[in-house]
């Protein structure tokens, strides 16, 4: 949590209140204005990459169906993204979830042809003010049939200014502040304790944290949308209620998870005729997309072999008794926490 991450909630909570007063005819291109004109006044670099990124995109969109154009471009999407998050020196303001949205586009105009996408559809579906600094990875579709028709409702308005608030909340002050004075207490508290139960409990910590602001955050994107009139995608669901991991990713980080599911594992599952495979592959991206490295690509290889053993008990079990249901998110936790202790002394004893 930081002061840049503050600007985007407070900009696009305005943005839900100011984007009534605006003409109708101009308040797509006021929500476009207000994105360009914060992260032009933060990180110039990152919009040169979403401007070259939308207008590359329209154009590869009318050719979309050309052989395997798309898929190409946007694994050349993917690559490029892992080198300039590696590029020292400039802050890239949410290029992650706007890079992914952009090949959500490309293999879409693939998978199903039709018109090619607009320059002008495509610039506000990329600098729509609420999903740019944490997502949600909304979809187009979605996206134009929302716009198309929204109305002003006192009470979506209300509800998104609530949900506005109780995410802010839920980030700041649970997240950022209260999770970190007890991360600086529970290591004062560990410091003699043994270094393998020290990490696990430091990880069980980060995985709260990371829920309470991404999830908080998510809320605020969620919630500003609402009050501007668009209903987006849901980030989070009460992850830590799953019983199985197969449920767990199903409820954490929904719209990556669904991205991963429909562009990666659908895709080489179909391909390598193995389902196991297809979720190596797609937890690879989901590690990547946190940050290029080993531990990553192990953390990868982990969560594979803990949704495979989930979904072979779930095909054994239809309905789950009552005890599992209770048991299953503490063991769910521990598999989720358990990686990093064992995966850094895997690499330490390795290195």
């Amino acid at each position: 949590m930081n002061d840049l991450t503050i600007l985007f909630c407070v900009a696009s909570a305005l943005w839900g209140g100011l984007v009534w007063v605006i003409p109708v005819r101009y308040s797509q291109a006021f929500g476009v204005a207000v994105t360009v004109g914060l992260i032009a006044w933060l990180s110039l670099p990152t919009l040169l990459w979403m401007g070259s990124l939308t207008i590359v995109t329209a154009i590869l969109t009318g050719f979309a169906t050309a052989g395997f154009a798309a898929p190409l471009a946007a694994v050349a999407y993917g690559a490029l993204l892992l080198v300039l998050r590696e590029v020292e020196g400039p802050v890239w303001i949410g290029a992650a979830y706007f890079t992914l949205r952009n090949i959500h586009v490309l293999l879409e105009a693939w998978q199903t042809p039709a018109a090619p996408v607009s320059l002008s559809r495509l610039i506000t579906y990329n600098f729509f003010p609420p999903v740019i600094i944490a997502g949600p990875i909304h979809r187009l579709a979605n996206f134009e049939r929302q716009w198309q028709r929204r109305r002003f409702a006192v009470q979506d308005f209300a509800s998104g200014a609530e949900r506005v608030l109780f995410g802010a909340a839920q980030a700041v002050i649970l997240g950022a502040w209260a999770m970190g004075e007890l991360r600086r207490d529970l290591r004062s508290v560990l410091s003699q304790a043994e270094p393998f139960m020290r990490e696990w409990m430091i990880s069980a910590l980060g995985w709260m944290t990371l829920y309470f602001i991404f999830a908080g955050l998510s809320s605020v994107a969620v919630g500003a949308a609402r009050m501007g009139g668009v209903r987006i995608e849901e980030n989070f669901d009460r992850p830590y209620l799953a019983w199985n991991l197969v449920d767990f990713w199903n409820r954490w980080h929904i719209t990556l998870s669904r991205w991963c599911r429909d562009y990666v594992y659908r895709p080489v599952s179909a391909w390598t005729r193995s389902p196991i495979i297809g979720v190596g592959c797609a937890m690879l991206v989901i590690g990547l997309w946190h940050e290029s490295s080993v531990y990553y690509v192990l953390w990868a290889l982990w969560q594979t072999v803990g949704v495979v053993l989930s979904h072979l008990i779930v095909r054994r079990i239809e309905t789950p008794p009552v005890w599992l249901r209770l048991v299953g998110p503490v063991v769910v936790l521990a598999w989720l926490t358990l990686a990093r202790p064992v995966l850094a002394a895997l690499i330490g004893e390795f290195a």
